[in-house]
């Protein structure tokens, strides 16, 4: 089974629609041209997203590989009532966040469904013409980071305020899960480096060595950098060639029978 990085989903809207919503956002996703910043200097790359939606659960936030962990989170709700939003919606959200926070999963947002007819009948209803949903989420979950809410009107529509919120959505879960991977990437590959400093010290043992660089090679290849993943390849055959070296020499210290499998 091919892996991809993986987006978490809370949905609070009908199971048929929510299904056709994060269908279309995986699509358009796979069609975004994003930008993977590289450190020390070395260049860029172009990539296209083709990520997974799936349901949160607490082991899924669990994982800290960096194939199988959740890079994203999305809470959507189609709510336009405010005495719905103030009875449950709003504590289904803070639930949310504060579950994400105890596993120090920062990069989220909040996506609110809404129709420019159904927003206007609810404002009339309730008599709060310059109050919506989406201000009291802001205003409640968001103060400080607005962007971390998004408004997704008319999505089953055709119309340019419809594509207009469908790129701004896109863009928005594109660039945010692509920063967010290069940070861990970036963390990753400095745990890599400083195992690698380790090779010449006489209790370094390439085989966690090999299984720590090489879930680097996997992440590169889901991400379809592959090129990227080839030097990783490359870097363990020359740490293979150089590990061999120094147990004939006696410079490290290796288990009897260690180099049987190779």
């Amino acid at each position: 089974m091919e892996n991809k990085p993986t987006i978490t989903c809370k949905s609070y809207i009908n199971e048929g629609s929510f299904l056709t919503l994060s269908t279309r956002l995986t699509e358009s996703l796979s069609k975004l041209k994003v930008e993977w910043k590289r450190t020390y200097g070395r260049s860029s790359h172009e990539l296209y997203l083709n990520v997974k939606i799936v349901p949160l659960t607490s082991a899924l936030l669990e994982q800290n590989d960096l194939v199988t962990r959740p890079y994203f989170h999305i809470f959507w709700t189609d709510c336009n009532d405010v005495d719905l939003y103030r009875s449950s919606i709003r504590e289904e959200i803070s639930s949310w966040i504060n579950l994400l926070s105890s596993h120090k999963a920062s990069e989220w947002i909040i996506v609110i469904v809404t129709s420019d007819v159904l927003s206007r009948l609810t404002k009339a209803k309730l008599q709060l013409p310059r109050t919506s949903i989406a201000d009291k989420v802001k205003a409640e979950f968001c103060p400080k980071n607005p962007e971390r809410l998004q408004v997704l009107f008319d999505p089953m529509r055709e119309s340019a305020k419809s594509a207009e919120s469908w790129s701004a959505l896109g863009t928005k879960v594109a660039t945010t899960t692509v920063r967010c991977m290069e940070t861990i990437v970036s963390k990753y590959e400095d745990k890599v480096r400083s195992e690698r400093e380790r090779r010449n010290e006489k209790t370094w043992d390439f085989c966690s060595y090999f299984i720590l660089q090489e879930e680097l090679a996997f992440m590169y290849e889901m991400l379809g950098m592959c090129g990227n993943a080839l030097v990783q390849y490359d870097e363990l055959d020359a740490m293979f060639t150089q590990y061999v070296l120094n147990a004939n020499a006696g410079v490290i210290n290796v288990p009897p029978g260690a180099l049987a499998c190779w």
